[in-house]
């Protein structure tokens, strides 16, 4: 019994206290979508990664669809078979050695800190519907009209490359002939959960061709 206010207190610590209108927090009739945004904070003791250091801009360049197969299915697991520091652990696993680490990118209650690839976005309330359908950024669309610069290379999916009015470049792929929404609506669903749940994904937008 005298462990248990260290454990009251210790259990209570984990868990963030209730939100207040004058720290941020939902204001009586305000939206849930403003209430979200409002009150999605992270605890004091998580920490922003910065890895968004400036780097030169990669060329332009096609990837080799033959190399990668030959790459990934030949001399990666070739090189795998024999890398010696692999074989080395798993001896000292063998002998009983305790050699997994826990994640040092993490804070105290095992978060993982906002970066350029993550963001805490379902963190203390779930993301509201109104604010997935929205999806990454519907703000920036290709601007009309659209020049076909050349055709897309590698991949299942058919398709080309297009640029708009104001030079940004699209990838365009097509859905297979007679199953319209069929990767699509697969890609939307799949951008939108995974995009709520916090990670950095592709900007796709939905288009019909009459």
């Amino acid at each position: 019994m005298r462990a248990l206010p260290l454990l009251i207190l210790v259990f209570g610590s984990a868990f963030p206290a209730p939100a207040r209108a004058d720290h941020g927090g939902p204001a009586a009739g305000m939206a849930p979508d403003a209430a979200y945004r409002k009150t999605t904070v992270l605890v004091d003791s998580a920490r922003v990664e910065s890895d968004a250091v400036p780097i030169e801009a990669p060329r332009d360049w096609e990837p080799n669809l033959w190399g990668y197969y030959v790459r990934e299915c030949l001399i990666g697991p070739v090189e795998h078979a024999f890398d010696i520091p692999d074989k080395i652990l798993l001896l000292a696993r063998a002998l009983g050695a305790r050699t997994k680490r826990e994640a040092v990118d993490v804070n105290a209650f095992d978060e993982v800190p906002n970066s350029t690839w993550f963001t805490n976005r379902n963190h203390l309330r779930a993301v509201p519907v109104s604010s997935m359908a929205l999806g990454t950024d519907s703000t920036l669309l290709p601007s009309k009209p659209w020049k076909i610069t050349h055709a897309k290379h590698g991949g299942q999916s058919v398709g080309f490359q297009i640029k708009d009015h104001d030079g940004r470049k699209w990838l365009v792929k097509l859905d297979p002939p007679g199953y319209p929404q069929l990767s699509s609506g697969a890609d939307m669903v799949a951008r939108t959960l995974f995009h709520a749940a916090g990670y950095s994904v592709p900007h796709n937008e939905p288009i019909r061709f009459r």
